[in-house]
């Protein structure tokens, strides 16, 4: 019983190993077709993603209608495979100028419409300070 129950063990555990191996690359088939690396040149203009480190807002104000990216900026060097070195404004001079690509959005055509930061107002936390213009409307209820 010993020597076969060993024997037939490894054979079930061989099979179970290249059946695994044969999913895996058929896993990893079907994902890598839709994923394609980014790559940025030198003075291209892309988006930053309004938010890269979690809990903090550091471009612009919170909330579900605030943007999701800002910029653009550029690119002033190449730091390994996945990280540039960006120009920022001098409004951010306290944040860290070098980002991983995942934070990015390519930039096409022209320049959209975009609040520069200079017309924003913010602190020295980096989070901005707003101010209301104006009372559009407003409702009494009477309960």
């Amino acid at each position: 019983m010993g020597p076969n129950i060993v024997h037939h063990t490894a054979k079930k555990l061989k099979v179970i190993r290249e059946r695994m191996l044969a999913t895996q690359n058929h896993q990893k088939r079907y994902a890598y077709k839709k994923q394609q690396p980014i790559t940025f040149e030198i003075r291209d203009q892309f988006f930053l993603k309004d938010s890269p480190c979690k809990g903090l807002i550091i471009f612009g104000k919170q909330g579900k209608l605030s943007p999701r990216f800002n910029g653009p900026f550029k690119v002033l060097q190449r730091i390994g495979k996945k990280a540039y070195k960006i120009e920022l404004l001098e409004e951010l001079e306290g944040i860290h100028n070098t980002f991983q690509v995942c934070y990015f959005r390519k930039l096409t055509g022209e320049v959209p419409d975009v609040i520069p930061l200079s017309e924003m107002r913010i602190n020295e936390n980096k989070r901005l300070i707003e101010e209301l213009e104006a009372i559009v409307d407003h409702k009494l209820k009477k309960l």
